[in-house]
């Protein structure tokens, strides 16, 4: 299919299958759909019809780590209540030491949600991982960042800077390199008009991975934040 196929293109490649195992059919389906999902402007369309199809293959494949993958995606990116059940499944059938992209996938679903007491349940999992665990660099940027934001919800600013310099005290990495760091935690402490200079700091560390959309959005707001607090000195 083309790069960018619509869901009318994908059911004719679909069509040309001869496949007798229909959970496998549709198994395949769902998977071949979801590897376009990123690269398509008719991304909940393509969604909806992969999990269309992941769910009539639930029967045979409800308990395969890469069926629960995919499916635990599609849910996800629709907004799907049952996304929290099903990551929870694939973390469970991860081994333990490749669980933190999962885990992580978890945890960053549970702070959008606003669920904190599900986000500390999913934390003490992610400090058990075993020492031998693939934990990629960005990775660990990201959980810095929403470490700091919990603290700053529990009244310790001070750990929150804490947090804000371990997330730019970390390795690169190929997402690092190509996409930049999470200034999550930053933003919170912007708009609450804390540790500006810390803020500055953290900003030059992280133009050192890539200067992506992100990090240009947030010079701007941090130095838009040093002009007003410039005019009213």
């Amino acid at each position: 299919p083309e790069v960018n196929p619509s869901v009318e293109e994908l059911n004719k490649v679909v069509e040309g299958w001869s496949l007798t195992d229909k959970g496998l059919a549709a198994f395949l389906e769902g998977h071949l759909i979801m590897s376009f999902v990123f690269r398509s402007e008719t991304k909940r369309e393509l969604v909806e019809h992969a999990l269309s199809a992941l769910e009539r293959a639930r029967s045979e494949f409800g308990e395969d780590l890469a069926f629960l993958t995919l499916y635990a995606k599609a849910l996800e990116i629709l907004g799907d209540e049952r996304y929290a059940a099903v990551i929870d499944a694939t973390i469970l059938k991860t081994r333990p030491e490749w669980r933190s992209g999962p885990l992580q996938d978890a945890i960053e679903h549970a702070v959008d949600k606003g669920d904190w007491d599900r986000f500390d349940l999913l934390r003490t999992q992610w400090d058990a991982l075993p020492r031998n665990s693939h934990i990629c660099e960005c990775a660990i940027n990201v959980i810095a960042n929403i470490d700091g934001i919990r603290a700053l919800q529990l009244g310790d600013q001070a750990a929150a800077i804490r947090f804000l310099k371990a997330a730019v005290s970390v390795n690169g990495c190929p997402h690092l390199n190509s996409f930049g760091v999470s200034f999550r935690l930053a933003k919170e402490l912007l708009s609450r008009g804390l540790a500006l200079s810390e803020l500055e700091e953290h900003l030059i560390a992280g133009e050192k991975y890539c200067i992506s959309d992100e990090t240009k959005e947030f010079r701007t707001l941090l130095m838009s934040r040093k002009e007003e607090l410039r005019g009213t000195s």
